[in-house]
């Protein structure tokens, strides 16, 4: 186990999860037919995230992949769902989560950076689209190019990329996060020549969430866009 991975496990065993929402993220509902008619999906990051249940609902085919086996258990518990499936893969351990409605979640608990479609998928594709609501602001920003490759190599061409982002000065400890600031100028760098970039939605934060005002943050800015693949 990497120090990374480490430090995301201690965080949810001590049940230091403030990112998790108990509700499909409302930039999803709001966007989600900016991802046209995707039917592979990728959640990287997604810890027991409901947005891949409802993806599943929607009766597409979705993958959440997550460094901490204790997200994939608190996932299968709050749905009420059972593993119908598990076996070793070269991108970690693939589970098919069967959930009460039938609908089924693949979910992989590994190394986003090492994750192979190919190895996770059935038909051996990529992916036509990702939802980012909580991968690129959680990795360390050294990190970021690594992980705009890796969802680079992971969605085909012409695929689409729904990503929120936030805007935040550093926290009163100091800290820069996570969730980590990244600006506009900082993602669209990032994103070339893999994806093309686009601006859909920028909302206040601080009325809205009390998360950030503690922080010590007097303005935080969440930004949605749809990167789209070269």
């Amino acid at each position: 186990m990497t120090a990374v991975e480490s430090e995301w496990s201690a965080r949810w065993a001590a049940g230091r999860t403030t990112f998790h929402l108990n509700e499909v993220h409302p930039a999803l509902v709001r966007t989600v037919g900016l991802l046209r008619a995707s039917t592979r999906i990728l959640v990287p990051l997604c810890g027991k995230s409901v947005d891949l249940a409802f993806f599943a609902e929607r009766g597409l085919e979705v993958v959440g992949v997550d460094c901490v086996p204790l997200a994939r258990a608190e996932f299968v518990n709050d749905h009420g769902a059972v593993v119908a499936s598990s076996q070793a893969t070269p991108s970690g351990e693939l589970s098919v989560i069967e959930l009460p409605s039938k609908a089924t979640v693949r979910y992989v608990v590994g190394n986003f950076f090492a994750l192979d479609p190919l190895a996770v998928l059935p038909d051996g594709k990529r992916f036509q689209a990702a939802w980012d609501r909580a991968g690129i602001v959680a990795v360390d920003p050294a990190d970021r190019p690594a992980y705009v490759r890796t969802l680079a190599r992971n969605v085909e061409s012409g695929g689409r990329v729904l990503l929120v982002a936030v805007e935040h000065p550093p926290f009163v400890d100091g800290k820069l996060g996570p969730p980590f600031n990244i600006s506009e100028p900082a993602l669209r760098a990032l994103a070339n020549p893999h994806f093309e970039v686009e601006r859909i939605h920028t909302e206040d934060r601080i009325p809205l969430d009390p998360f950030w005002s503690q922080k010590g943050c007097a303005w935080c800015f969440e930004t949605t866009y749809i990167l789209t693949r070269s």
